[in-house]
């Protein structure tokens, strides 16, 4: 053990080392964040040869109606769908909002919300040219609130950290 007197060297080093560290950490945000993307684009639109270049605005379900209510299947379905979409993109929300983390709370849900819903509108709209694809408005409503749900514990549990 050293006795010497504290010049102030160690704790500059240290707080050099904590900059980079967090460099570190954003660096490794960033790739978490565009595999995690890229997985989002994967599940949206493979497999590729369901794309046939024809619109299909038919498939559409804008809202779901009254008999799809009353079928057990399409219920089973939808449910899935909303627990699925959800799940899917909370990690997007919550790496984002990591990423922007000098940005203030409410930017950082407007960003989340802004670019989980260009995402997921831009693989709805890749979905009407695919068969055996669904698009619908329930997805891009799930879609966004998982990237908000997602963004939103990212700041919870900073605020506990702090």
């Amino acid at each position: 053990m050293h006795d010497e007197p504290f010049t102030g060297t160690d704790e500059n080093h240290r707080t050099s080392e904590d900059r980079s560290g967090g460099r570190c950490q954003i660096k490794q945000t960033r790739i978490v964040l565009l595999i995690w993307t890229t997985m989002i684009v994967m599940i949206g639109v493979l497999p590729l040869d369901n794309f046939v270049g024809h619109s299909h605005w038919e498939y559409i379900k804008w809202i779901p109606n009254a008999e799809d209510l009353k079928s057990p299947k399409y219920l089973l379905d939808i449910f899935s769908d909303i627990i699925g979409n959800t799940v899917l993109f909370f990690p997007f929300g919550y790496l984002l909002s990591r990423l922007l983390y000098n940005r203030t709370p409410s930017i950082q849900l407007i960003l989340a919300a802004a670019l989980g819903g260009a995402l997921s509108v831009s693989i709805e709209y890749y979905q009407v040219y695919c068969h055996y694809r669904f698009p619908g408005i329930v997805d891009v409503i799930c879609n966004v609130s998982g990237s908000l749900i997602g963004a939103r514990y990212a700041r919870f549990r900073k605020a506990l950290r702090d």
